[in-house]
């Protein structure tokens, strides 16, 4: 997962939606892996003479979306930590 795909992922966490453009480059791999869905924009349009609801450019992230997310939030922060630690003992090491 990108840096992009995460802040997408967290603001559609945190916000409940997110709105994201069609011409978003991922956003074919969101809806494929079920990582977020559509949601409507109220409005109602025909589709061969029965009523239909039309979707925005808003998504919410599904429950898939929050594993995604919180996977990799833990290996994130698993990798900062390790490269803290691995700093703090280049420079003791440094500093005898």
């Amino acid at each position: 997962m990108n840096s992009s795909i995460y802040l997408k992922l967290l603001i559609a966490n945190i916000f409940k939606k997110v709105k994201i453009s069609e011409k978003y480059k991922h956003l074919d791999l969101l809806l494929s892996e079920g990582l977020v869905e559509q949601l409507p924009d109220g409005t109602w349009g025909e589709v061969a003479g029965f009523p239909a609801m039309n979707y925005g450019n808003h998504y919410a992230i599904t429950i898939e979306g929050k594993k995604a997310l919180f996977t990799f939030q833990s290996s994130l922060i698993t990798r900062i930590l390790s490269v803290i630690a691995i700093i703090i003992s280049v420079l003791s090491y440094l500093k005898k």
